[in-house]
């Protein structure tokens, strides 16, 4: 149980509202495929998430770099560390499997 909560609280978090104004419904957390957690939305936090989703997209298609591939800061990192993009250092550094992670 508190697990579910603390994932609920981030979520809540996340939408800026904290546990004001959205109902006790309105953030599920459950167990969804192979145990992994899942977030089920409704009511205002779905409206409040979908707005954001609008919000980032716009900043998004406006921003001057858009991808990481564009990044000066992500190019100098493979540059200076990871090698390439696909190089076996990025990839033993970037990659995970998170059903191997013991929490």
């Amino acid at each position: 149980y508190a697990c579910r909560f603390a994932a609920r609280e981030a979520v809540l978090k996340a939408l800026g509202t904290g546990f004001k104004g959205i109902g006790r419904k309105d953030v599920s957390v459950t167990a969804g495929q192979n145990g992994r957690p899942a977030v089920l939305l409704a009511g205002r936090a779905k409206e409040l998430a979908e707005e954001r989703g609008r919000i980032l997209y716009g900043l998004d298609s406006t921003a001057e770099i858009r991808f990481s591939h564009e990044n000066s800061a992500v190019l100098k990192t493979y540059e200076e560390y990871l090698e390439k993009p696909l190089s076996h250092r990025a990839h033993e550094l970037l990659h995970t499997d998170l059903s191997t992670w013991e929490i």
